[in-house]
Order: C-alpha cells, then structure tokens, then sequence
C-alpha cells in the first residue's frame, strides 16, 4: 500500500479562515459556473438571466441563495474555492459558510 500523504489540517483551516474573509463579485461567480462542464445548457442561460437581471446589485446572501438553487450547493462551492484560494468546503461544509459575494 502506498503511504498516505499527512495534511497539515491546522495549516488548511487557518487559509480556510482567511480565504473565507475575501469578497467575491457576483459576475465572477456566474463566470466561474458557467465554465463547469457538468451544469447544463439551461442552467447556464439561467445563470445569464439571473445576470442580466442584478447586475445593479444583490445582497450577497440572497446572490448565493441564488446560485445555489439555479445549479445546486456542490457546484457554488467549487466555483468559491477556485475564485478564493484557499478556501475548502473540507473545512467549511455548512451552506452559510462561504466568501461573501458582492
């Protein structure tokens, strides 16, 4: 069996913590998404919509309430730990732990 390689968890918490305080804009996000191969065509023109619609602004809660429910919970998250470096969903499972949105 190979040896399993030790993650420092102390380390990625902390980045965790710190990436969690980074602002995200909204349009980045929907970028970000809409770049997923997995999320379908309609999702994505939805996400366009959704676009179109706020780009005067959103609440940031309501911005991921938003996304969040146009391409699921999973997606969201993957989308922030890319646009935040260091953020992981390992260490911030709960919904209402993200980046804020902007």
């Amino acid at each position: 069996m190979p040896p399993r390689i030790q993650r420092d968890m102390v380390e990625e918490r902390h980045q965790c913590s710190i990436a969690i305080k980074q602002e995200i804009p909204f349009p980045s996000l929907i970028e970000k998404l809409k770049e997923n191969e997995k999320i379908p065509a309609e999702q994505k023109a939805v996400l366009d919509r959704h676009l179109e619609k706020y780009k005067g602004g959103l609440p940031g809660t309501a911005a991921f309430q938003l996304t969040k429910m146009t391409v699921g919970l999973p997606n969201c998250k993957d989308a922030l730990s890319i646009l935040a470096p260091g953020f992981m969903n390992d260490h911030a499972p709960m919904p209402h732990e993200h980046p804020p949105i902007v």
